[in-house]
């Protein structure tokens, strides 16, 4: 069935000049927003917060991690692991991309003890970066070697930054 659908989608495309526009900023222009972030369900001590609630593509997000157990392994994560961080996060913190696995970044060891501010680069706007409401998920490893810190920060991405601007923090 699949491959049915997908042979009549390329015949579409090929034959009637099917126009699809960029989702990213067609979504914003056709005034959808992304309102389901995907949070992950919270464990563990300690707080994450982010500097502000609305962000551009590509803005540079500053994390505060507050009342953590000192951890041994620790990543972030963007939406539940649905979308990718860019590669290039010398604009920010300069954190790595673990193994080419755009989904995760790794706090550095300095960053692992009670407490930690870090900067991470958001996307751009793609298929799986679209404007709306977003979450980056701390996910801490501890001396057991198992994942006993997950917490989230939301936060909301538009074309302008603004939080009162449609699909702002204040304005969904």
């Amino acid at each position: 069935m699949k491959r049915a659908i997908a042979g009549l989608m390329s015949l579409a495309l090929m034959t009637g000049g099917i126009l699809a526009a960029p989702t990213a900023f067609a979504a914003e222009r056709a005034g959808t927003c992304n309102v389901d972030a995907g949070a992950p369900a919270q464990r563990g001590a300690g707080t994450m917060t982010a500097d502000k609630s609305t962000y551009k593509p590509g803005d540079v997000v500053t994390l505060t991690g507050t009342g953590f157990r000192p951890l041994i392994d620790a990543y972030l994560s963007l939406d539940s692991n649905t979308a990718n961080w860019p590669k290039d996060q010398s604009a920010g913190s300069s954190l790595k991309i673990y193994d080419d696995y755009d989904q995760a970044l790794y706090l550095r060891d300095s960053d692992l003890g009670g407490s930690f501010t870090t900067k991470v680069v958001l996307p751009k706007l793609d298929d799986d970066f679209t404007t709306g409401k977003h979450t980056i998920t701390l996910v801490g490893i501890d001396y057991s070697g198992r994942p006993t810190i997950m917490k989230n920060v939301e936060f909301w991405v538009n074309e302008s930054g603004e939080s009162t601007a449609f699909c702002g923090a204040d304005n969904h």
